[in-house]
């Protein structure tokens, strides 16, 4: 039983972490977006000469390659490793079926995990931190001041 409150606590940590870390890449996304389309952005942008220098931005992947903003296009085409790297990462990341997942309730204490399409099944029938929605909540609520 410890061992398994043990290993709960940790998916639980995990799952809270991974969900603040994707809240904060979401959120420099939506602000990069946000920003990129402003007047201030684009001339700031476009009043640097075409020999400035700049890194790669794949250097969050370890890309070190400093170039004159002109060559961004080559680097990335002929050069960054990392580029490639990163776009083989996108294509090989396809999620089968097969691909094991944790319930998303683990955030809430289920400790279930299981092939991707078996998990629809344990949200219907088997997770007991599932939520039936608030029209069930509203009937469970009444039933219980009964």
């Amino acid at each position: 039983v410890e061992e398994e409150d043990t290993e709960r606590k940790t998916r639980q940590a995990w799952a809270l972490n991974a969900i603040e870390t994707e809240r904060k890449q979401r959120t420099s996304q939506y602000f990069l977006d946000a920003i990129a389309t402003t007047a201030w952005f684009t001339d700031t942008i476009s009043s640097f000469c075409s020999e400035y220098e700049i890194v790669c931005p794949y250097s969050h992947l370890g890309c070190r390659h400093i170039f004159q903003r002109n060559d961004l296009e080559h680097h990335l085409r002929k050069e960054c490793l990392f580029n490639r790297e990163a776009m083989t990462l996108e294509k090989d990341s396809v999620v089968t079926d097969a691909y094991e997942v944790m319930c998303p309730n683990a955030v809430l204490g289920c400790i279930f995990s299981c092939p991707r399409h078996l998990l629809q099944e344990h949200l219907k029938e088997g997770c007991q931190y599932r939520a039936d929605g608030p029209d069930e909540e509203l009937k469970e609520r009444e039933r219980s001041l009964e």
